[in-house]
């Protein structure tokens, strides 16, 4: 039986009117810390621009990834999928962690099943002073 996700209409973001659906920018707050800050909506139309910096940061050497969603107003089945690779692509190799945030994150997370598969944090700043320790530790490796 296909299950349902209903998303809270406090996640929804109108029409952007011109703009972009979706900005992902990459920041690098110290040499063991890479940033990947998402802003927008995260659906089967901008997904994709999310795979592709997450796949040119594992690229990179990266030694601890923060994913901050916490500026999402829309995170779909796509976005998630992609997350979740991510996820599946860092562990063991790099530690990565998401920022959810917003309500809509958090709940397709809980809804789908996937909750204890990932790492989360309410701040960037939770998660580097959670899993900083671990990337100073190990040495970087590709993450492929």
């Amino acid at each position: 039986m296909p299950r349902l996700f209903v998303v809270p209409s406090h996640c929804a973001v109108a029409e952007p009117q011109g703009r972009d659906l979706l900005d992902v920018a990459v920041s690098w707050p110290s040499p063991q810390v890479t940033v990947l800050t998402v802003r927008g909506e995260v659906d089967g139309a901008t997904a994709n621009v999310l795979r592709l910096r997450l796949l040119e940061i594992f690229a990179s050497r990266a030694r601890l990834v923060v994913v901050d969603l916490s500026g999402v107003g829309f995170f779909g089945i796509a976005g998630l999928a992609v997350m979740l690779e991510a996820a599946r692509r860092a562990r063991g190799r790099l530690p990565l962690a998401w920022v959810t945030g917003p309500g809509c994150v958090d709940r397709l997370l809980e809804v789908s099943g996937h909750g204890d598969e990932v790492v989360t944090a309410v701040t960037v700043a939770a998660a580097v002073r959670r899993d900083i320790p671990a990337a100073i530790a190990e040495p970087a490796q590709g993450v492929g």
